[in-house]
């Protein structure tokens, strides 16, 4: 009996570094991460609770191989029958209620120890080096890859791998997938419209009930004229024109306005200031010089020198000059 290989065993070298998980659904593919989750039947928001569980991860050798898986140069395909498995599961859920759906995981005849074949596309042309999961002999295998073992995942579910298989799928000519099974298996999962649209409407819809009557208006309350237990209403304000008779005298009799408020306010503005007052300065007084105004010349008058104009002393220095005789 041949040996069954597990995803562990492939190598771009000779080379096997411990393995390291991988994702084969990623939260960025959403058109997957949303379809396969109403397909499979799982819960609305479950995908992201098994994203990090071993049913969606691979278990790769080295950055290389974990790069070629990613972009679907290399993919694991399922059976035929765990197809038609499937295919049987996604038209079930995708015609009935949310009751009545079947999960992936509960399905007996969706065993995880199938086995898968390695597929590889035409344009990768690497040398593939399996080691043997019993002796750990390394063979090569080279394009076309003609003599490729089967495989068996170690977590891996295939509704799953399913996925992965497809994208490989869809990028080959479109005359080489038409027919195929892994094809009709993705266009069954993503025309499953999910979350359901009964579902959805229903949480996001608030349904608010409006009363039929219209609401009854305030009664006023009479109360008796004795009562003490009345409300105090806040008088309301109102505004007098200027040019009224009562607005003066309103204005001259309030205290904002009264001359000794005023002048209270502003000595004691002064005294509590602590800036130091400066006395004003004394002003000056002057006397201008009056100016001596020369006679008027006539015509016939002889001419005479001009009088010089001396600035007018002070009191005391004309008396002086009167006295003595000297203009």
């Amino acid at each position: 009996m041949p040996a069954i290989y597990t995803e562990d065993c492939i190598s771009f070298s000779p080379f096997f570094p411990s393995a390291s998980a991988e994702k084969i659904v990623h939260p960025g593919h959403i058109l997957a991460f949303r379809s396969h989750e109403g397909a499979a039947g799982m819960k609305i928001g479950e995908m992201f609770e098994k994203m990090d569980q071993p049913i969606n991860l691979l278990h790769l050798t080295s950055k290389p191989v974990a790069q070629a898986f990613a972009l679907s140069a290399l993919a694991f395909r399922p059976p035929p029958n765990t197809i038609a498995l499937l295919q049987d599961l996604y038209r079930h859920n995708a015609n009935c209620s949310m009751a009545d759906r079947r999960r992936f995981d509960e399905t007996p005849e969706l065993r995880q120890d199938c086995e898968y074949a390695l597929r590889i596309l035409p344009r990768f042309q690497k040398d593939i080096f399996l080691k043997h999961p019993v002796t750990g002999k390394v063979t090569i295998h080279q394009h076309p890859y003609g003599d490729l073992p089967r495989f068996r995942l170690l977590t891996a579910h295939p509704s799953l791998v399913s996925v992965a298989a497809a994208d490989q799928v869809t990028q080959l000519p479109s005359g080489l997938w038409g027919n195929d099974p892994v094809a009709i298996l993705a266009s069954l999962r993503e025309d499953m419209v999910w979350p359901p649209r009964q579902q959805s409407t229903s949480t996001k819809k608030k349904i608010i009930h409006c009363p039929t009557t219209p609401p009854s208006r305030k009664r006023k309350v009479h109360h008796e004229p004795s009562d003490s237990s009345l409300p105090l209403k806040r008088a309301r304000k109102v505004s007098i024109p200027t040019n009224h008779p009562h607005a003066a005298r309103a204005s001259s009799s309030s205290p904002a306005s009264s001359p000794d408020l005023r002048n209270s306010r502003k000595r004691k503005t002064d005294s509590d200031s602590d800036a130091p007052v400066t006395p004003p300065a004394k002003r000056v007084r002057t006397r201008l010089a009056r100016a001596t105004q020369p006679p008027p010349v006539t015509r016939n008058a002889t001419a005479q020198p001009p009088r010089t104009c001396r600035p007018v002393r002070g009191a005391k220095t004309q008396a002086v000059a009167r006295m003595t005789g000297v203009v």
